[in-house]
């Protein structure tokens, strides 16, 4: 599998991808130096992987006037696009969460539980509490130690894991949690509640997940139990709680909430409706961009790619 990660082909990818993630970073950023001795350096690169040598560069964390920046080396960064690569392909197979390349994304989770929600009367709706940060290291390889047959690989994913992160001159490492921002973090994402994807399968009760938000559809409250006992099961062994301000249990024609839409006997004909929450963030939005001196095409912009994630789930002319 090493050698898939260091293919000239996948090496290829992941510069151009690197190239255009980094096209407006300040000049003086480490990518600059990356793009112009590629040609020297990449042999190197991959000769340091496939003999287990390689090692990650402390992750910057930079505050900026409203967020926290978490900044690979450029180089790492490649690395694990390299990684993401190769290991969605391999483990696509073995996973079914929407947020895969391929599996629909956020709409086909939409459309999904749109399609089954007639036919259920009970749900059972939650998501995990501070996901990314509550990730545990040990649980996470234990199980990518059953889907990920070289050590190689896996030594460079616990690397990935136990990274030092650097935050104006001061080291620490890190035990818990995972990088957002990250290009093989969303893939870790997905692999981490693959346990509670196999046990809501195990129900035969309708089941979907987009990344660590999920819904489950019964017909009557004996088997919603049973879903709900396994879940909290999986999620103790896993060391995640539950969200309690974003978990429902209860009837369907009481209305849940899912992916920004809402779901209930009133919604109209498809019976979904943009949610509250949604009206409000893009509400909000609109504000920021208009305080922040937005003009009229940039306004539009985001106008018009929202309205295409609303259709995506809504049907307007219904």
């Amino acid at each position: 599998m090493i050698q898939q990660i260091t293919a000239d082909a996948v090496f290829d990818e992941a510069f151009q991808w690197l190239c255009e993630r980094r096209i407006n970073y300040p000049h003086n950023d480490d990518v600059w130096h990356l793009r112009f001795h590629w040609p020297r350096l990449r042999g190197p690169l991959q000769r340091a992987l496939c003999s287990g040598q390689y090692r990650f560069s402390p992750v910057k964390r930079v505050r900026g006037p409203k967020d926290v920046y978490w900044i690979w080396a450029a180089q790492d960064a490649l690395v694990l696009k390299c990684l993401a690569i190769v290991l969605t392909r391999f483990m696509h197979p073995k996973l079914s969460c929407y947020h895969l390349t391929g599996r629909g994304g956020g709409s086909g989770a939409v459309r999904a539980v749109q399609a089954a929600v007639g036919e259920a009367t009970f749900v059972f709706r939650s998501d995990v509490k501070s996901y990314y940060a509550s990730i545990n290291h040990e649980c996470l390889m234990g199980l990518l130690r059953d889907l990920i047959p070289s050590p190689l690989v896996l030594d460079l994913v616990w690397g990935y894991l136990q990274h030092l992160v650097d935050e104006e001159g001061a080291l620490r490492q890190i035990d818990l949690g995972i990088s957002l921002g990250c290009p093989l973090s969303p893939l870790m994402g997905g692999v981490y509640l693959k346990p509670l994807d196999d046990a809501m399968t195990n129900t035969g009760l309708f089941y979907a997940r987009f990344m660590d938000d999920w819904v489950v559809l019964a017909p009557s409250r004996g088997p919603l139990r049973g879903a709900i006992k396994q879940a909290n099961q999986v999620l103790e062994s896993l060391k995640v709680e539950k969200h309690p301000d974003k978990t429902f249990i209860g009837r369907v024609a009481h209305g849940f909430e899912f992916m920004g839409y809402r779901f209930d006997s009133e919604s109209g004909r498809t019976g979904v409706d943009i949610c509250a929450q949604s009206w409000h963030n893009h509400f909000k939005r609109m504000e920021t961009l208009e305080s922040e001196g937005a003009d009229a095409e940039r306004l539009a912009k985001y106008q018009h790619f929202w309205w295409r994630w609303v259709e995506s789930g809504v049907d307007l002319n219904s």
